[in-house]
C-alpha cells in the first residue's frame, strides 16, 4: 500500500483528509434540538453515535442478514445535511405537513452546499443521500436505520422525565 502512489495521489490523499476531517469536527459541534437532562444540548455526533449503536445491536440480533458495515455507515452519516441545513435540526415532533416539506427542502439544499464545499468527501456524501426513505432503491439497511432514527430520540425524552 505504501509503495506506487504518484505525487498527485498524495495531494488528493491531502485533500480527504483535510476536507473530512473539518466535516468530522463540524459534526460535533453541531447541536440538534434534543436535550439532556442537565439541559445541555445533544450534538450531531453523540446522536449519529448513539444511532449506530442501537442500529447495529438492532441488526444483529433481528436482522442478521443484513450489512452491519452498512447500517454503522448510514448511522454515521444520516445528518450530515444538517450542517449546511438553514436552521439545522428540526423537530419532527407533531410536525405538520408544510413543516415536513420545508424540512426536506432545507436538508436537500444543505445536501447541494455540502457537495460544493466538501468535494473530497463524495463516498460520504452519497451514503447520506442513500440514506432517506423517499431515495430511490433504498435498501433494507437504510430502512433500519431510518425506523431506529425514530425511536431513539425516546431515549433523551424518557431520561427528561
Amino acid at each position: 500500500m505504501a509503495n506506487g502512489y504518484k505525487h498527485e495521489d498524495l495531494a488528493v490523499a491531502n485533500s480527504v483528509v483535510f476536507q473530512v476531517g473539518e466535516l468530522s469536527m463540524r459534526v460535533a459541534r453541531e447541536f440538534r434540538v434534543p436535550v439532556y437532562p442537565d439541559g445541555r444540548a445533544e450534538s450531531l455526533s453523540e446522536h449519529s453515535q448513539t444511532l449506530a449503536m442501537v442500529s447495529l445491536e438492532l441488526a444483529s440480533r433481528f436482522y442478521p442478514e443484513l450489512d452491519l458495515g452498512r447500517v454503522a455507515l448510514l448511522a454515521v452519516v444520516h445528518d450530515l445535511a444538517e450542517i449546511e441545513a438553514v436552521g439545522g435540526d428540526t423537530s419532527t415532533l407533531g410536525i405538520t405537513e408544510s413543516g415536513l416539506e420545508a424540512k426536506i427542502a432545507r436538508e436537500a439544499e444543505g445536501s447541494r452546499r455540502l457537495r460544493a464545499r466538501y468535494p473530497f468527501a463524495g463516498h460520504l456524501l452519497n451514503l447520506m443521500d442513500g440514506y432517506e426513505p423517499e431515495a430511490p432503491g433504498v435498501d433494507d439497511e437504510a430502512a433500519l436505520v431510518f425506523i431506529t432514527d425514530k425511536i431513539v430520540p425516546t431515549i433523551m425524552h424518557t431520561n427528561n422525565g
